[in-house]
C-alpha cells in the first residue's frame, strides 16, 4: 500500500496513525507514507512494524534514481530512457 502527501512542514503524525491501522487492518505485506514534509518523532512513534516513511533527503534521492536504504531494505527507481516522439 501507498500514500503519498504534500506538506509544507511537519507532516501530520494522526495521518501516520492511520495508515498504519489500515495496513494493519488490511493485513497488507508493507506500506510506504511518503511525504514532502518533516517527520517528527511521533510520527515515527506512530508506525507499525511494516510501514516505511520515505521523505526529504531519501524522497529526493529515490526519485534522483539513487538507492535508498533504511530498515534492510533497498528502494531504487529506475531511470527509464524516453525515446521522443515523432
Amino acid at each position: 500500500m501507498i500514500q503519498a502527501k504534500r506538506y509544507k512542514s511537519v507532516i501530520n503524525p494522526q495521518h501516520v496513525a492511520d495508515f498504519a491501522d489500515l495496513i494493519t487492518h488490511q493485513k497488507a505485506y508493507s506500506g510506504f507514507f511518503i511525504h514532502t514534509g518533516r517527520t517528527g518523532k511521533t510520527s515515527y512513534s506512530n508506525c507499525c512494524e511494516n510501514l516505511h516513511i520515505i521523505s526529504g533527503d531519501r524522497l529526493i534521492a529515490l526519485l534522483s534514481g539513487e538507492n535508498v536504504c533504511k530498515n534492510n531494505l533497498r528502494y531504487k527507481v529506475r531511470k527509464e530512457k524516453y525515446r521522443e516522439r515523432e
